[in-house]
């Protein structure tokens, strides 16, 4: 009985091999996740940029708009000055 127990307790008991394995397979999972988060990353740096640029981009159309409803509508310039005093 008492060696029953022993062999049933030793087949369920990791060896060091076993730890060794998986603490291998913890590491590459690791450097996977590290990379795939570098490629994130650089992937978000990409769409800040062009974030960047299409926001400069509506800024350029908007100070463009506004100054041409200025230009055709008189009555808009009284309008965006208010605003632009209410926004100082």
């Amino acid at each position: 009985m008492k060696s029953e127990t022993k062999e049933e307790l030793t087949k369920e008991l990791a060896t060091k091999a076993d730890i060794a394995e998986v603490r291998t397979e913890i590491e590459k999972v690791r450097a996977d996740l590290s990379a795939e988060v570098e490629k994130v990353r650089a992937e978000v740096k990409v769409l800040e940029v062009r974030f960047t640029a299409e926001l400069r981009l509506i800024k350029l159309w908007l100070i463009i708009l506004t100054v041409l409803v200025a230009v055709f509508n008189r009555d808009a310039l009284g309008l965006i000055l208010e605003i632009i005093r209410l926004l100082k």
